[in-house]
């Protein structure tokens, strides 16, 4: 049976009401088209569709489980390949890449020009490129009409901003000694060379560790476009 677009849109919409995920909606979505086109009974599209979900799902309350299973093994094999990535920064070839980043950032803090404000703005420079990682991976996704807009690998993505976010307040902890008395702290914070160091080289690593992730992710999808 071939659907017509309303029936499209029909399917579209109930999938849409019963998935989060774009990457688990493209996957269903093909898999009842492709039962429904091979199946040449008289009964309508929607007993068909309804049908190859409870047959082949378990019903609609199959799907999301399928859909949580499916997101939570995407997040451990994310969070494998990062913190293989990670620990690679101590490992040779990648400490020596580890050793040079440290003295080029603390060569840097010692500079009489260096203050808070660099020290800020360098790390938001190298927080950057994860976020237009980000970017690419999204709008080189492969598109399907009426799919949910969110990813199944939104969990890592909010577990490694979670590391930034630490990093940062690990920054502004160490340099402020008076955060809840002094409405004033982040003008008096002072950075110290060895504190500076120690969090952009954490950052940086966080972000090229980051980098290799989304790399292997850019790629993938490459070749399904």
């Amino acid at each position: 049976m071939k659907p017509s677009p309303a029936q499209l849109i029909l399917l579209q919409k109930y999938l849409r009401k019963n998935l989060k995920y774009r990457e688990t909606y493209a996957e269903f979505y093909d898999h009842i088209l492709t039962a429904v086109e091979v199946d040449s009974g008289d009964a309508s599209f929607n007993d068909m569709i309804m049908k190859v979900i409870k047959d082949d799902f378990n019903g609609a309350q199959g799907m999301r489980s399928i859909e949580d299973q499916y997101k939570n093994s995407a997040f451990k094999e994310l969070k494998r390949k990062y913190l293989n990535y990670a620990t690679d920064n101590f490992r040779v070839p990648g400490i020596f890449i580890t050793v040079v980043f440290g003295c080029l950032i603390y060569f840097m803090a010692k500079q009489p020009w260096f203050d808070l404000e660099v020290f800020l703005w360098n790390i938001m420079a190298i927080r950057a490129i994860p976020a237009i990682l980000r970017f690419i991976t999204r709008i080189r996704s492969p598109r399907i009409h009426g799919a949910p807009a969110r990813s199944i690998k939104s969990d890592f993505f909010k577990w490694q901003n979670f590391i930034t976010f630490f990093i940062f307040y690990m920054a502004y902890l160490l340099a402020s000694h008076g955060l809840s008395t002094n409405p004033a702290w982040l003008k008096e914070i002072t950075p110290t060379p060895l504190m500076t160091t120690v969090l952009m080289l954490l950052i940086a690593l966080h972000s090229l560790t980051y980098y290799k992730v989304c790399r292997d992710d850019i790629k993938a999808a490459l070749k399904l476009t």
